[in-house]
């Protein structure tokens, strides 16, 4: 079973539920975290589908593989593609954004080692964060770090 578009599905949900939690009030942090944890599921199952729909047929080269103009004059493509050692990370990948999302549901702001009792702890960027490192990577992730006038408490990096 494949699904169409299964790649860049993988990649965008997350993009989009991003969006979508960072629409919602932070004061609704319920809505937030099911709604994280909700979007999360969509690139864990769909990276099962192209985990269970692998098979090596052309060695060394794409098992999945989507090309798409983008701008046909000046010769522009969408490509995405994925062979047989990146489908299991895609699937890590999914894996542990959702156990991520799944354990911060326990997490108390008083609880973490940086976090003083007077500090407060605003789970809408956390969420966003989380959420959208599936679909661009770990390194976007550290790249939203938010400005030193935020709410979160977070630690200092050298």
């Amino acid at each position: 079973m494949t699904v169409p578009y299964i790649l860049t599905l993988i990649t965008f949900v997350p993009l989009v539920g991003a969006i979508l939690v960072a629409l919602i009030p932070k004061e609704n942090v319920k809505a937030i975290k099911w709604t994280a944890l909700a979007v999360s599921l969509i690139p864990l199952v769909l990276s099962v589908i192209l985990w269970l729909s692998y098979s090596p047929t052309k060695p060394g080269g794409m098992a999945f593989e989507e090309i798409y103009e983008w701008i046909p004059a000046l010769g522009v493509r969408y490509h995405v593609g994925a062979d047989g050692l990146s489908i299991p990370l895609i699937f890590l990948t999914a894996l542990l954004t959702t156990l991520s999302i799944l354990y911060s549901f326990i997490i108390n702001a008083s609880s973490l080692p940086w976090t003083t009792s007077s500090s407060t702890f605003s789970g809408k960027s956390a969420w966003c964060r989380c959420t959208f490192s599936s679909a661009s990577g770990a390194g976007l992730a550290a790249s939203m770090r938010p400005s030193s006038s935020s709410s979160i408490p977070w630690p200092a990096v050298s």
